[in-house]
Order: structure tokens, then C-alpha cells, then sequence
């Protein structure tokens, strides 16, 4: 799915699922929000792909999120400390 087309799927994508898809991917939704967001993914390939290409997204912000706090000071005096 190219940029734009993303862009239009966003936009006609509710409110309601969006809240639901960020419950889930935040591992804050009940089985019954869970059940709801599964749902929705079955209903269409543009639901799933949508799911799947935020979830990448939000898994890969995770995952700079956690390297944002490097602390290099301790790394140096560890560093200086092995030499």
C-alpha cells in the first residue's frame, strides 16, 4: 500500500479503533477490546495491513525509545574502569 493510500485508510479509520489499536498495542485492553480490534482486522485486507504496518511502527519506537537512554557517561567510566 503506497503513502497516500495509507493516508486515506488512516482518515476513514475511526476514532474508536484507532483508541482500541493503541489499547492493544499498549497491552491496556480488556479480551473484549481485544476480540473488537481482531474483528476488525478479519472484516478487510486494508484493516490488517493498517494493523500490521502500526504495530511494526510502534514496536520499532519501542525499541528507539529504549536506546534513547543510553547513558554514555556510565558507559565511559565502565569503559575506563576495564582499561
Amino acid at each position: 500500500m503506497n503513502t497516500k493510500a495509507m493516508e486515506s485508510l488512516f482518515n476513514d479509520i475511526g476514532d474508536y479503533h484507532k483508541d482500541l489499536i493503541i489499547k492493544v498495542l499498549s497491552d491496556n485492553a480488556s479480551e473484549e477490546e481485544i476480540g473488537i480490534v481482531n474483528e476488525w482486522i478479519a472484516q478487510s485486507e486494508d484493516h490488517a495491513l493498517y494493523f500490521h504496518q502500526i504495530k511494526n511502527s510502534w514496536q520499532v519506537s519501542s525499541i528507539i525509545q529504549k536506546t534513547d537512554f543510553f547513558d554514555t557517561e556510565t558507559a565511559w567510566k565502565k569503559a575506563q574502569s576495564l582499561i
